[in-house]
């Protein structure tokens, strides 16, 4: 009998705890949604409780003032937008093409070369082409071959001595422009062609007026078998079916110097305009 009052008494027990476990709730995860005891009240929606008092996150950015979310996102500074890297422009002559830098920093320095005294000018006649021009005073003629006229500087500069050359021959018909071309051509590969000649690069031709006629003419520039640089023009004209042709060189350095005194200018420009026929 004792142990039926025992074993009721244990399902009495459990039975009670099996009750308690189903109306309580476990108190690890509640969240307090009551105001603390005492003088504190309720915060506002999207407060937060910490220790005894509601903050509002917001308070602790510059400015606030009871702002709202939407205004208070309102006044966060627009990323400015990143401003792109311009495309490195590309001058017109190389478009098309690999592009060249202008000034690459490896540039080397050229060697600056003293400047050319200011020419003076005397009268020259090549009597047997029957043209007479002017150019720089105290120069050299050579006539030893009739068909051409030499005038050569006597003082060599750079390994290389400038000069002028000067040639005419009846042809059988009046030249064209094409005419010409195909004679200026011809002319640069026979400079090409010659043994001291070991690098040589021509322009393109173009047009230009040459004893009062359409003339045709081309740069080059080319380095010698003694290491010397020179540049040149070759310029072509016909008139009553006689060709002429004018080739003037000099040392490169001083074919086209900018402000200064120069062969191109002082020499060739002298000749082109003062040539004319004398016969």
């Amino acid at each position: 009998m004792k142990k039926r009052w025992m074993m009721a008494l244990a399902l009495l027990v459990c039975l009670c705890l099996l009750t308690a476990c189903k109306t309580s709730k476990p108190a690890k995860f509640q969240v307090n949604t009551n105001p603390p005891a005492g003088n504190q009240t309720a915060g506002n929606a999207g407060d937060v409780l910490v220790g005894d008092e509601y903050m509002d996150p917001l308070a602790e950015e510059d400015d606030y003032d009871n702002m709202d979310d939407s205004a208070w996102m309102e006044d966060l500074p627009t990323p400015e937008p990143p401003t792109p890297t311009p495309a490195p422009t590309v001058r017109g002559e190389y478009a098309g093409a690999t592009p060249v830098p202008i000034d690459p920093i490896d540039k080397p320095t050229p060697t600056p070369v003293p400047p050319l005294a200011a020419f003076s000018y005397s009268p020259y006649e090549a009597t047997k082409l029957g043209v007479s021009f002017q150019a720089p005073t105290g120069w050299k003629a050579d006539t030893s071959d009739p068909a051409y006229y030499v005038l050569r500087n006597p003082s060599s500069v750079g390994g290389y001595q400038a000069e002028i050359v000067i040639h005419s021959e009846k042809v059988s018909r009046q030249y064209t422009e094409s005419d010409l071309k195909t004679a200026v051509k011809s002319m640069l590969s026979a400079i090409e062609a010659l043994d001291v000649v070991v690098e040589f690069s021509p322009s393109n031709t173009d047009t230009r007026n040459l004893l009062d006629a359409t003339g045709v003419y081309a740069n080059y520039t080319a380095t010698l078998s003694n290491g010397a640089e020179i540049a040149g023009r070759v310029h072509a004209t016909c008139v009553d079916k006689v060709l002429y042709t004018v080739h003037v060189s000099s040392p490169k350095a001083y074919w086209d110097m900018e402000g200064d005194a120069d062969y191109k200018d002082g020499v060739y420009d002298k000749l082109r305009k003062t040539i004319q026929i004398t016969k």
